[in-house]
């Protein structure tokens, strides 16, 4: 799922139109309804209606088609929507369908929506991402809005038990929740190109390396 090959984008959209398919039939009158969701507890459900799609359909199991079709039809038709939608949203040439071209961040602050002239400064930047919902490098997104990464990874550590000081750690934005702070955002590009900033726990070399102070109080 490397954000710069053309198949993960062909796989996820052709994915995106076979589980829409199913879950519309498996549902009925709800099936757009729990497409449309946001909410973590309707992703929930869908994903594993997804995965049960995936086992099914390994076992050649045709219990969740709809009447008269295979899953070798199903697939068919859902690679060939999948392939139009791409045409429809990329343009005719393939070679610009990369992954990571559709599949990004779009971070919002809290109070971007209530501060609209404001949003410029308050939203971190965006930032495309391979991977997705299956993958290590954990990034999904909904069906209401594909492919927007809505979850993903809160931070990654590695830990040198041997040698504290040769830690590192990395998270989606910045140090600081601070909008006009440079570390608001400062980590965005490395945590989006699986890298990693050292975590330091000597206070001597804390100190050494600081390059600014804060002092927190109660004034």
């Amino acid at each position: 799922m490397d954000k710069g090959a053309v198949a993960p984008a062909i796989y996820s959209a052709f994915r995106l139109h076979l589980n829409r398919r199913l879950i519309t039939h498996l549902l009925g009158p709800l099936g757009e309804e729990a497409l449309a969701a946001t909410d973590r507890g309707a992703l929930f459900h869908l994903r594993q209606l997804e995965a049960q799609f995936v086992a099914k359909a390994a076992d050649g199991d045709t219990s969740v088609l709809p009447p008269g079709t295979d899953w070798d039809v199903l697939l068919s038709e859902a690679l060939a929507e999948g392939v139009k939608y791409l045409r429809e949203r990329m343009g005719e040439d393939m070679e610009l369908w990369r992954w990571g071209k559709m599949h990004a961040t779009r971070p919002r602050h809290t109070l971007s929506e209530t501060f609209p002239d404001a949003s410029r400064l308050l939203d971190p930047p965006p930032m495309s991402m391979g991977g997705d919902g299956d993958t290590p490098q954990s990034a999904s997104y909904s069906h209401a809005d594909p492919f927007t990464v809505t979850g993903t990874s809160v931070a990654r550590y590695v830990f040198d038990l041997g040698d504290w000081d040769n830690s590192a750690w990395i998270i989606p934005l910045g140090a600081s929740g601070h909008p006009g702070s440079p570390h608001y955002a400062d980590q965005a590009i490395i945590w989006a190109e699986l890298g990693l900033v050292p975590m330091t726990y000597d206070w001597d070399r804390i100190r050494r390396d600081a390059k600014t102070l804060q002092t927190l109080s109660r004034e």
